[in-house]
């Protein structure tokens, strides 16, 4: 997975998955024995000449290992257009929905994710 982008494109929205060489702690250290190559999603929307611009706040760091299966990246870009696609064809920001995005890894995408379960770590308001 470490050489490969993976995408889905739906209507005028596309969800890529790539490593860009971060790790835990930002940068990713391979003489680090604890730092893992982390996975990094981005969204794009279609504009009217065609062309694909990045959506402001919307390109993050996942708990998703470089290592994953392609299947797994896969599935992970499919997971977040279902989160993505409805609120950008509306207009609307998805800033704090990529947020709690950012913490999807292989159990969330193994156990249950879907579009009728809300993305990993939801913020609670008292």
């Amino acid at each position: 997975m470490k050489d490969e982008c993976v995408d889905f494109v739906s209507g005028n929205v596309k969800v890529e998955i790539e490593w860009v060489g971060e790790g835990i702690e930002g940068d990713y250290y391979e003489d680090d024995p604890e730092d893992i190559p982390l996975l990094r999603f981005s969204v794009y929307k279609r504009e009217e000449d065609g062309e694909w611009e990045a959506v402001d706040d919307s390109s993050y760091c996942t708990q998703l290992p470089a290592t994953v299966h392609p299947d797994v990246a896969r599935r992970a870009v499919e997971y977040i257009m279902t989160w993505v696609k409805e609120p950008l064809d509306d207009d609307h920001s998805i800033k704090k929905t990529c947020e709690r995005l950012s913490w999807i890894d292989e159990d969330t995408l193994r156990y249950g994710a879907g579009p009728d379960k809300p993305p990993p770590f939801t913020y609670m308001t008292v």
